[in-house]
């Protein structure tokens, strides 16, 4: 069996020293091996790291630290919930820049031509987007 430093693994991962020593604190993944001496000897195996890999990558998609840590920590039977959570939440962020790149599209063609820019219409957008963002945050 193959163990890698904390170095090795913030190299590998990208994952933060700290982050790392966040994760053993809150028993998430603790090290494989952790000699008396320091972090310095801290040693992963490759099912640890893999477990690390999980996380960052569940990070990266926007599933909280905690989520993630719990899916992995208490080995979760089934992912679902919080992963289809996370997919609809990210459709709704989708809907919403989409719906902000076309009023960029509608604005920059309205300030081209000054008297195509109505109040009434950016006051009925703006509460627009006010609902959207309000939709946006309860999901989340």
């Amino acid at each position: 069996m193959s163990y890698k430093t904390i170095k090795n693994v913030t190299e590998l991962t990208g994952i933060t020293e700290g982050a790392l020593r966040y994760y053993d604190e809150k028993d998430v993944i603790r090290p494989t091996i952790k000699k008396a001496t320091g972090r310095r000897e801290w040693l992963y195996d490759d099912a640890a790291i893999k477990k690390l890999c999980l996380v960052k990558m569940l990070t990266f998609i926007g599933v909280p630290v905690k989520n993630a840590g719990l899916m992995l920590k208490y080995e979760i039977d089934s992912p679902e919930p919080i992963l289809n959570t996370r997919i609809e939440s990210i459709k709704a962020e989708m809907s919403l820049s989409e719906y902000k790149i076309s009023l960029a599209q509608k604005l920059l063609e309205g300030l081209q031509q000054a008297d195509r820019i109505d109040t009434g219409w950016l006051l009925r957008e703006i509460q627009h987007i006010r609902l959207l963002e309000e939709d946006s945050d309860e999901s989340r």
